[in-house]
């Protein structure tokens, strides 16, 4: 369904991020969405919300190992082959904010769905946060608040999959969205290890497949730009803040310089090559990642991911194909 705007379009900085600072940035609570009485006229019904996000795929086209090895190549965030690929170990605890009132329960159950599907499990009512989604006019402003008042969703350098100022670079020349990651660390018997290296529990382990500690994300933030999603169905934000928030694709990708991409659907390509040529949720390897990456051990090497995904993939494909021929039979006089 294609509206004329989900996002409230007179909702600057100080209203959405700022002035709901208690709601954006309480930890322990579940946030309310931003009011802004000038654009309720555009605002979905949450009837209409969850019509929206009750769409499924039900075709899809097969992917080739070696097209699946190309987009986990240029997709996926590219780290060193002893670093395990970040992901949640905690059940997921999501806070939305600065979206219509109708609109945030619909997107919150499509993100749990996604991580649901990937084999990550969802959080009750009193969880704490875990994951926030943020949807402002003026990103740079509520990044620079967060800064100063909310250093706890950053945590130190060496536990954060980026650093400041390449955030600030990518604020600066004004994506769409932006998103980071603080990192905790894990020993394979799933004891932390806090940000002083201290160990609670150790038991030796040796092996060539994997690592004696795994990064886990402790915070996942995806930041969006309200001005530059308008108009584009919630299916598909929420679809790309799934990926973000679960996993750790690339942060920059070059879809106009890469052939090979071009035959590789993925949500990640949204901003990218236009609104009409991207796909309407989450596609075959997107999922294929997703599950690959919650199926690995926790403490699996980078560079073995791609068997985890494959194996994914394979499953997803076949899943895919029995949904199709049950459809197909359903529909066959």
């Amino acid at each position: 369904m294609r509206h004329r705007r989900c996002f409230g379009s007179a909702m600057s900085a100080l209203a959405a991020g700022l002035a709901l600072w208690p709601c954006v940035v309480t930890a322990a609570s579940d946030p309310q969405p931003a009011q802004n009485p000038a654009s309720h006229k555009n605002s979905l019904t949450a009837a209409e919300d969850e019509a929206t996000f009750q769409i499924d795929v039900l075709t899809t086209k097969p992917l080739e190992r070696g097209e699946l090895m190309r987009g986990l190549q240029r997709l996926v965030e590219h780290r060193s082959i002893v670093i395990p690929a970040y992901r949640f170990e905690n059940d997921l605890c999501l806070s939305v904010a600065g979206l219509e009132t109708g609109q945030v329960e619909a997107f919150k159950q499509r993100i749990w769905r996604n991580a649901s599907d990937a084999g990550l499990r969802v959080g009750g009512k009193k969880c704490q946060t875990n994951a926030y989604v943020m949807v402002v006019d003026q990103p740079e402003v509520l990044f620079n608040r967060l800064m100063k008042r909310r250093r706890d969703l950053f945590g130190p350098l060496r536990f954060r999959d980026v650093t400041e100022d390449q955030l600030r670079r990518e604020l600066r020349e004004g994506r769409p969205a932006v998103a980071w990651s603080r990192l905790t660390m894990h020993n394979p018997d799933g004891a932390v290890i806090d940000e002083l290296g201290v160990l609670q529990a150790q038991r030796p382990r040796p092996s060539r497949l994997a690592h004696p500690t795994s990064m886990a994300k402790l915070i996942s933030v995806v930041i969006f730009d309200a001005n530059q999603i308008d108009g584009i169905e919630l299916t598909k934000i929420a679809d790309y803040a799934s990926l973000h928030l679960l996993a750790s694709p690339r942060r920059t990708i070059n879809f106009a310089g890469e052939d090979d991409l071009a035959r590789i659907p993925t949500i990640l390509s949204l901003f990218h090559v236009g609104l009409e040529a991207a796909p309407s949720d989450l596609t075959l390897f997107d999922r294929s990642y997703l599950r690959g990456v919650y199926d690995a051990q926790p403490n699996m090497l980078n560079n073995r991911l791609n068997f985890s995904v494959t194996r994914a993939c394979r499953k997803l494909a076949d899943d895919l194909a029995i949904t199709d021929q049950e459809a197909s039979d359903k529909t066959t006089p």
